[in-house]
């Protein structure tokens, strides 16, 4: 492009400035704004797996009876195994707690037991030392491969390491490996891996749901639908086999990287939708300023032509113009992208950051989706800079010029008003998305829990059967820690449990009561079990409703009895539990029968969905083998180094993990939903201002274009308040467009919201209305000026002007 007619080009935006700055501004935003959503979901949802050819690695799980994921089974892994002709390998993963018991204090490590091929299937190597051998991995032998980071922490990253023991569950393990600092599984870093036998026999025994993860390589040209089918196929003939524990079994195949990101993804593709409109309303946007631009533009394009300008000439002035645009708004945008994406990569939740490699450094921002803002961008700008060229060689010079201070230019309008009503349009759907999603936010954060999270600490433990074989030693312990916590002098209350309320995997348990119609459990409700000590409810300040707490009397030799939330009790029981006697379905799978001692009132966290039915037990009377110990203080690193002695002083070889705030584990649960909803709250305030500025842009033109009109009103008697409410209702019922069309568009795209919503309706009114109004006062505001101008118009002036 000649040199000249950029140099004119610029000579005439800046005598501009104003109108060269705004329209910039408008596609700057939409340029960083999609850059900044692709750069997020390229990291989040495109990126390949840090794995070799990670797309041949598929996820299988058993869907039980009632269509719930149960993981796999020994029995299911067998079974899968001997499918060679779709898959080259599967492998059993389970993560899980172990304690290190040969330092000098215990300590809690994460350990990861795998199936023998696991790493054959990762194609993982070891950076130093070995992996397991085939006969140790199916033997389950004493050894162990050590993570990078455990290997660094704990051995100072010494060589002759490999080859040392060390003592896992008070059993020696021989050391033959570390693993790559960049190794991952999923979204976690086990300190330790161990083989695990995968028992190759199918029995009643195996068919246990054991392994959470079952992992499969397919083989090449493997389809994924057709893996699905084959691993279906297993587990029905192995349900034929086991009808009474397997009736109506099936499987699932889905690939690694969905399982890996789990909802992440969804909350990605979110962000990306958000900002592709954003892109569209910003564009529409800057087009609406180009073409308003365009209608006093057409007079100096014709005066030019009769001069003898061509055609061409003047196209490449306009060619010149929009290159200006592209380049100032695509530095502006990618120079907001750049500071826009770090600050954004700061508000993502930690356990977010933690499934990218790198962690927040691994974000980046993608050229390519900067590319595609800016073709974008200047696309747009392109043809609207040009849009006055449109019908000039068909239009005499005099027909041109006589077209000032008239209607004549109704086409520009109407295409302005028609990019105008898109522009409400995509806000609209910004903006009931960023309403729904903030008002689920709200009532999740504002969920009454039904206990104090204020000052509560826990700590957790694991018991090793080894040296805790039978209950009446577990509960010793427990009653004993309980008790020492309890009498520290910055401790309020102090408590067990089996599992938080915060816990997101609840341990379920079929009830029915002595009168129910089925014997069968399968077909029984299912209710919340936890084991309490007897101080629980006192400690959390969860009320008692009725009858009475646990006590002494509720011993290991006592009868069984349990207390029920308030929600069962009325389901259930009309009310009057106490007393009455309830079934409930153990751990072993045997019914017992149990006593009603007390009702207390119901606890709902945030995200918890469904019933708040809790059966509550004595924790004397099952002591699980894991317990987190509660206690109510606002000292909380004394009183956790206080409870680490105490139990030190009880089991040296115990180790205690934490300590966690009650407050901050339901914060973290609610992160990634805090994130969505201000990023598209965000988005849609910056949508609805560049919305209000095309609602201007289109009135002001619908003013200038109506000015003769205007005057003659003005010259036979009409009020100036006429023609306020005229301008005013002609922004309205042009906003009115926009709206019908965004709140039809909203309702139907709402149903991707749904997982996000936190119990609230996609098609909640308030949050319709809230948005219908603002819209409306926004156009408003927005026609308000350019009405008054028409107004102040001067009908003497204007009639002798045009």
């Amino acid at each position: 492009m000649p040199s000249g007619h950029l140099r004119q080009a610029l000579r005439r935006l800046r005598k501009q400035p104003w109108f060269f700055a705004a329209t910039t501004l408008a596609l700057a935003l939409g340029v960083g704004a999609v850059t900044i959503g692709f750069s997020v979901v390229q990291t989040l949802v495109l990126r390949p797996l840090p794995l070799s050819e990670p797309d041949a690695l598929v996820v299988l799980s058993e869907i039980d009876g009632s269509g719930r994921s149960r993981g796999g089974s020994f029995a299911a892994l067998e079974a899968w195994q001997s499918e060679t002709q779709s898959f080259l390998g599967v492998a059993g993963y389970r993560l899980h707690d172990l304690n290190l018991t040969s330092q000098d204090r215990p300590a809690a490590l994460m350990a990861a037991s795998v199936t023998g091929g696991f790493f054959e299937l990762l194609r993982q190597k070891v950076s130093l030392g070995r992996l397991f051998a085939v006969e140790e991995a199916n033997a389950g032998s004493p050894v162990v491969v050590l993570s990078h980071r455990f290997w660094r922490s704990r051995f100072g990253e010494r060589e002759s390491a490999v080859g040392e023991t060390i003592s896992l569950a008070n059993r020696d393990h021989t050391i033959i490996g570390v693993l790559p600092s960049d190794f991952r599984f999923l979204e976690h870093v086990p300190d330790v891996v161990l083989p695990l036998s995968s028992r190759p026999r199918v029995s009643e025994a195996a068919l246990r749901s054991n392994l959470p993860i079952v992992i499969a390589r397919l083989r090449q040209g493997a389809e994924l639908s057709h893996a699905d089918s084959v691993a279906r196929r297993s587990i029905e003939d192995l349900s034929s086999q086991f009808p009474q524990q397997r009736l109506g079994w099936t499987a699932s195949v889905e690939s690694l990287h969905s399982r890996w990101m789990g909802d992440t993804g969804r909350p990605a593709l979110l962000l990306f939708a958000a900002v592709v409109m954003l892109l569209l309303v910003a564009c529409n946007s800057g087009a609406g300023l180009v073409l308003a631009r365009g209608i006093r533009r057409k007079q100096e394009i014709a005066i030019r032509g009769a001069l003898g300008a061509t055609n061409g000439d003047i196209a490449k002035g306009f060619v010149a113009e929009a290159a200006v645009f592209t380049l100032a708004s695509s530095l502006a945008g990618l120079t907001f992208a750049y500071i826009g994406l770090d600050a954004l990569v700061s508000l993502i939740p930690p356990e977010v950051i933690g499934l990218v490699p790198g962690g927040s450094s691994g974000f980046r921002v993608d050229l390519l989706g900067a590319g595609f803002a800016v073709a974008i961008s200047g696309l747009t700008t392109l043809l609207c800079c040009g849009s006055p060229l449109l019908g000039l060689s068909r239009s005499p010079l005099t027909a041109v010029l006589s077209s000032a201070g008239t209607s004549t230019a109704g086409g520009d309008y109407r295409g302005r008003a028609a990019l105008m009503v898109g522009q409400v349009a995509l806000s609209v759907v910004l903006l009931v998305s960023g309403g729904l999603l903030l008002k689920g936010y709200w009532i999740a954060e504002h969920t009454q829990t039904g206990f104090d999270a204020q000052n509560l600490m826990s700590l957790w433990i694991g018991l090793p059967e080894s040296r805790y074989e039978d209950a009446a030693s577990r509960g010793a312990l427990y009653e004993r820690v309980t008790q020492e916590l309890y009498a520290l002098p910055q401790v309020e209350a102090a408590t067990a449990v089996d599992l938080l309320p915060s816990h997101e995997d609840q341990q379920l348990a079929p009830f029915a009561a002595p009168n129910a119609q089925t014997a069968d459990t399968g077909q029984w409700p299912q209710a919340a079990a936890r084991m309490i000590a007897d101080s629980y409810f006192a400690a959390m300040r969860v009320p008692l409703l009725q009858g009475r707490a646990f006590d002494s009397r509720d011993s290991s030799d006592g009868p069984p009895v349990v207390i029920v939330s308030s929600s069962l009790a009325n389901s259930y029981f009309a009310g009057e539990a106490i007393g009455s006697r309830i079934q409930l379905l153990d751990s072993s799978s045997t019914p017992m029968m149990a006593q009603i001692v007390g009702v207390v009132a119901d606890v709902r966290v945030p995200l918890q969905r469904g019933s708040t039915d809790v059966v509550y037990r004595p924790i004397r009377q099952a002591p699980p083998d894991m317990v987190y110990f509660v206690v109510r203080t606002d000292h909380v690193e004394d009183v956790a180094a206080s409870a680490r002695q105490i139990l030190w002083n009880l089991d040296p070889m115990q180790p205690i993990d934490g300590p966690w705030m009650a407050d901050s584990l339901m914060a973290e649960r609610l992160a990634i939903h805090r994130f969505s909803s201000s990023i598209v709250s965000a988005f849609a305030v910056a949508a609805l201002s560049l919305a209000g500025l095309g609602v201007y842009g289109v009135i002001w033109s619908f003013v200038s274009s109506r000015r003769r009109e205007i005057g003659i009103r003005l010259a036979v008697g009409a009020s100036p308040g006429k023609i306020v409410r005229l301008v005013l209702a002609k922004g309205l019922a042009l906003v009115a467009g926009g709206l019908v069309t965004g709140v039809a568009s909203a309702m139907v795209l709402s149903s991707a919201l749904e997982p996000y919503l936190l119990g609230v309706s996609r098609f909640d009114s308030a949050a319709y209305l809230g948005v219908v109004i603002v819209v409306l006062s926004i156009a408003v505001l927005a026609s308000a000026i350019p009405a008054r101008y028409a107004a102040s118009l001067n009908p003497i002036s204007t009639l002798r002007l045009d």
